[in-house]
């Protein structure tokens, strides 16, 4: 059985999406897949000259240059059919202060494959019992090392972040050149948009037929490519030299009926936009191929978790999940690095986690069987040593029942997923409110560092920010950070995120002292989690100097 490699969290941490764009370096964050009820997004307004798109005839349109927009602003991280942790912060600035835009970063082709590749032989694929195929170690790794990196077979931008990302490498940066026949695809250059034709080709012609009724989801885009790389280039890549994408593990045999009707639902999504364009298998292998992606899909993200993509990694697939994990998946444009985040010793399996870990035993596991179909066993879900501090309870001259402990519990659950469904309807200010009273009410029973104040803590964060309430933001934020850090492992990417966020709002609010103290707790996670010569830390070390 494979176990699907996606770091992602619940879609508890949905988030919320700023009305307009604002200056700042945090711009990029807290931005999901779809926008608080009747926003649109902000139209590109300057025209550039244009150059050719591949296969033009002499004298077409072709890419054309993007009008210069705020840093960021797109969507989070989603592993395919899901949300993922801790989103990033919108832009943060008080009125009258000066807040640095996060630099551009260069394109994965021009150089961000610096580090030395890790040694061949490092590492087999077995059988892992009780798990099926895994991943060995067979040397040891420091922590921080790279063991190994992996190219995506495929990948998709996400729609949101069109115009301030390549469709082709996922760098950020300005000056991105847009085709000129679809006019919703930027490049980094002629390059960049030549590699990435064989891809685009597919939605050039639909986009411009379809117009605004052009959406599929970015699982149906994600396999329509995979369909096509599979036709085009049949032979095995340079993405699948421990697992190729035909051995993905689907669990058809698990699927329950409402599954099997999303599915149904994506098939025919993919037939309606593709149709045009390409030949498709029969229903059964389409349903075969959905299945397997929904397993082993992954999410792109940024510094801040904002969700940059979709893509398919197949080495890193074959990574099996521990709520324990011994390595972390961070990325370079469309490149996948995984590095140790423990020391690994010699016949030792590697292992990542598949969602976020901020959450008590029985939660994390009921999302691992409705989205991987199976149960960890590792030593935190055995033992359940940390689910005791992340249910902490207040202390009381009486304390509340057991009865009346899980009834809180059940209400924290039940207020998670009506927040989520009411982001969508709900104005900032009514939102806001929720956050207030559910907090209002766990509070008489939990602690601040329970986990389901947390979460509202976040979510109230976000709504914070959407309304520019940078202190109110900074408040909640302080909350959060210390039973991050307590509840998270070691180098955790939601820890980092968060010291980042906390840096860049005590920047915004002109407190330098704490604002660098926190970027540097951040760099400190990030120099083991992404490497010493990750472009995002060179920017973060960048805003230092600016300041």
């Amino acid at each position: 059985m494979d176990q699907m490699i996606l770091k992602v969290s619940s879609s508890l941490y949905d988030s919320v999406v700023p009305r307009q764009p604002v200056p700042g370096s945090l711009l990029a964050a807290w931005l999901p897949s779809r926008a608080f009820h009747g926003v649109q997004p902000r139209p590109h307004s300057t025209v550039f000259p244009t150059l050719p798109f591949p296969g033009a005839p002499p004298g077409a349109a072709g890419l054309r240059a993007a009008a210069p927009r705020p840093p960021g602003g797109g969507a989070r991280r989603r592993p395919c059919h899901r949300a993922g942790p801790g989103r990033g912060l919108p832009g943060c600035r008080r009125p009258g202060s000066r807040f640095p835009q996060r630099s551009r970063l260069p394109s994965p082709r021009s150089g961000m494959r610096s580090e030395a590749a890790p040694q061949p032989g490092g590492l087999e694929r077995f059988a892992s019992p009780g798990k099926g195929r895994g991943l060995r170690a067979l040397r040891r790794y420091a922590v921080g090392e790279l063991l190994f990196d992996c190219p995506a077979y495929t990948a998709v931008l996400a729609v949101g972040e069109r115009g301030s990302h390549c469709d082709g490498c996922f760098a950020r940066k300005e000056g991105l050149s847009k085709c000129g026949r679809c006019k919703q695809a930027f490049y980094c250059d002629v390059e960049c948009q030549k590699e990435d034709w064989p891809m685009h080709k597919l939605e050039c012609s639909a986009m411009c037929a379809f117009g605004q009724n052009w959406n599929p989801s970015e699982t149906v885009r994600l396999t329509a490519r995979i369909l096509a790389k599979q036709k085009t280039h049949p032979e095995k890549t340079q993405s699948e030299e421990l697992l190729a994408v035909k051995e993905f593990e689907s669990h058809l045999d698990k699927l329950d009926n409402e599954k099997r009707e999303l599915i149904q639902n994506d098939i025919a999504a993919l037939h309606h936009f593709y149709s045009k364009h390409m030949e498709f298998p029969d229903n059964a292998a389409l349903v075969v191929l959905f299945a397997q992606v929904n397993c082993n899909g992954f999410t792109i993200e940024d510094e801040e978790l904002s969700h940059l993509g979709s893509a398919i990694f197949p080495d890193v697939a074959l990574m099996n999940h521990s709520c324990c994990p011994n390595v972390i998946v961070t990325y370079k444009g469309t490149l996948a690095e995984v590095r140790a985040v423990r020391e690994i010793e010699p016949g030792e399996e590697v292992f990542t986690s598949y969602i976020d870990l901020l959450y008590p035993t029985e939660d994390r596991n009921e999302r691992l069987k409705d989205s991987y179909f199976f149960s960890c066993d590792c030593r935190e879900c055995t033992t359940k040593e940390k689910d005791g501090e992340k249910l902490k309870i207040r202390k009381l001259n009486e304390p509340p029942s057991a009865d009346a402990v899980r009834d809180m519990i059940r209400y924290a659950r039940n207020v998670i997923e009506g927040f989520r469904r009411a982001k969508h309807y709900k104005s900032p200010s009514e939102l806001l409110e929720i956050c207030e009273l559910s907090l209002d009410k766990m509070g008489a029973v939990f602690e601040d560092s329970n986990v389901y104040m947390l979460h509202m803590m976040y979510q109230a964060m976000g709504v914070c920010l959407y309304t520019q309430d940078w202190e109110g933001a900074l408040r909640y934020g302080q909350k959060i950070i210390r039973p991050y850090s307590q509840h998270y492992p070691a180098y955790s990417l939601n820890v980092a995120s968060m010291w980042l966020k906390l840096g860049r709002l005590h920047m915004a609010l002109e407190n330098r002292p704490a604002g660098v103290k926190a970027l540097k707790r951040a760099i400190a996670i990030m120099e083991v989690a992404h490497g010493k010569d990750h472009p995002y830390i060179s920017e973060i070390k960048k805003e230092l100097e600016d300041h």
